[in-house]
């Protein structure tokens, strides 16, 4: 896997191809570890479908750590966020697929991108379920960061009022939540 983290950090997809080849061949795909840094190869090299083909085709099973890997390669490098999407559908369809802290700040990275309130809605719902609170200072400024780009200053609002610990980084997220709906006052 050191080698698959040299060709993404030098950006040489094709080495890295060449690698996964070899890993086929040699039946070391089926270790966790060199799945899921195949994974995020893919993932992060952008255009590429690899990480998607991967995760819906070719493993026999998919576990958070392997959808969570393909999710944040896409989301740091900005350009896939289509295939984020469909990563994120596909995780949420597998029902015995328990969302960590990770997943759910993705998830909520993804809403703030697409400024879609009707996910950003489904994606707080499940968080509530899974029962990460609001009262966390990572996960409230996530929620502010994606109600304010989604236009609703009064959702990101209530998540404010109830976060319990609010420090500068909160106050600035509400205010920008604000802002980017033209709510000076």
């Amino acid at each position: 896997t050191v080698v698959i983290k040299s060709c993404l950090s030098s950006m040489r997809i094709q080495e890295g191809k060449q690698c996964h080849g070899c890993f086929l061949k040699h039946g070391l795909t089926s270790h966790d570890y060199v799945r899921n840094t195949l994974l995020y190869m893919y993932s992060s090299c952008s255009g590429t479908r690899e990480a998607i083909r991967l995760l819906l085709d070719d493993l026999p099973r998919c576990d958070l750590l392997a959808f969570n890997s393909a999710l944040s390669g896409y989301l740091e490098h900005g350009g896939a966020l289509g295939e984020a999407l469909e990563v994120l559908r596909k995780m949420a369809t597998e029902e015995d697929l328990v969302w960590d802290e990770v997943t759910c700040m993705s998830s909520l990275k993804l809403c703030s991108s697409f400024r879609d309130l009707n996910m950003a809605r489904q994606i707080h719902s499940r968080m509530v379920r899974l029962g990460f609170h609001c009262g966390d200072v990572n996960v409230s400024g996530a929620l502010i960061n994606m109600y304010g780009k989604c236009g609703k200053p009064l959702y990101a609002q209530r998540v404010y009022d109830g976060t319990h610990s609010r420090n500068i980084v909160l106050n600035t997220s509400l205010m920008d939540a604000y802002f980017q709906s033209k709510s000076y006052e």
